[in-house]
């Protein structure tokens, strides 16, 4: 069963992997390298390497800032309690 992970939850799941945070070139960075091992995430980035932030991933990084899933620390993005209590939730689901 090919079960499709929502681009919100996705993006969580990839700043919930570091407790010190992330920065957003760093989750920019993970995210090109799960595109480029052939994993559907969703959001497109172009042939420049210096494009800048797709708007679809900033609009998804606030999403998840106004659902109190991640807090904006020192430049880094730091999943809180709240969103490791609903990965755990997720993961019970998917088993």
């Amino acid at each position: 069963m090919n079960i499709k992970i929502p681009p919100q939850i996705l993006l969580l799941s990839i700043i919930a992997q570091n407790r010190d945070g992330m920065s957003i070139n760093d989750v920019i960075d993970k995210l090109k390298a799960m595109k480029k091992n052939g994993m559907d995430i969703y959001y497109s980035f172009g042939k420049s390497i210096d494009i800048g932030i797709p708007n679809d991933i900033l609009r998804d990084i606030n999403i998840l800032k106004l659902l109190e899933l991640i807090k904006e620390e020192n430049g880094k993005y730091i999943a809180t309690e709240k969103a490791y209590d609903l990965l755990a939730k997720l993961k019970g689901i998917n088993k």
